[in-house]
C-alpha cells in the first residue's frame, strides 16, 4: 500500500458563484441549511464561508480558484 499527496483546484466564475454552488449542491451545506435557516443563522454561516473562500482564493482576476490537498491511498493484491 502507498499514499500519495494530490491537489485539486476548484474554479468558479466568482466567490459569489462558488458560495451559491456550495449552498445548493454540496451535501454538508444542504443538510446544515435545514438546521441553520430556521434558527436565523444561515446567512451568518454563508458570510463566514465567503470570507474563508476569499482568504484562500488564488485568483486575482475576480474569479475564484481554491486549491485543496488530499491523500490518495493505493493498494495492490
Amino acid at each position: 500500500m502507498r499514499v500519495e499527496r494530490e491537489t485539486v483546484e476548484f474554479e468558479f466564475p466568482s466567490i459569489a458563484a462558488m458560495v451559491e454552488a456550495y449552498s445548493k449542491d454540496f451535501g454538508p451545506f444542504v443538510v446544515s441549511r435545514r438546521t441553520l435557516e430556521p434558527e436565523g443563522r444561515w446567512e451568518e454561516f454563508i458570510d463566514a464561508f465567503a470570507e474563508l473562500a476569499n482568504r484562500f482564493n488564488l485568483a486575482a482576476d475576480g474569479t475564484a480558484r481554491i486549491s485543496s490537498d488530499y491523500l490518495l491511498t493505493l493498494g495492490q493484491r
